[in-house]
């Protein structure tokens, strides 16, 4: 009986510092992801894209 449990504290034990080193990882590679993002800027976006100036002018036109 005393050898069950000391297994279920063990494999539990296991279990739970498994769990927190997934989590870890998981949030290193999500800090990754968003550190990683650039987001556009309008001027760039205009001269890249066929439709950006069309874009902006109708904005201002409205």
């Amino acid at each position: 009986m005393e050898e069950a449990i000391k297994h279920a504290l063990e494999v539990q034990r296991k279990y739970e510092e498994n769990r927190a080193e997934r989590k870890r990882k998981y949030e290193e590679k999500r800090a990754e992801r968003k550190k990683n993002v650039k987001l556009p800027s309008a001027f760039a976006l205009e001269g890249q894209s066929p439709s950006g100036p069309r874009i902006v002018l109708s904005l201002c036109r409205s």
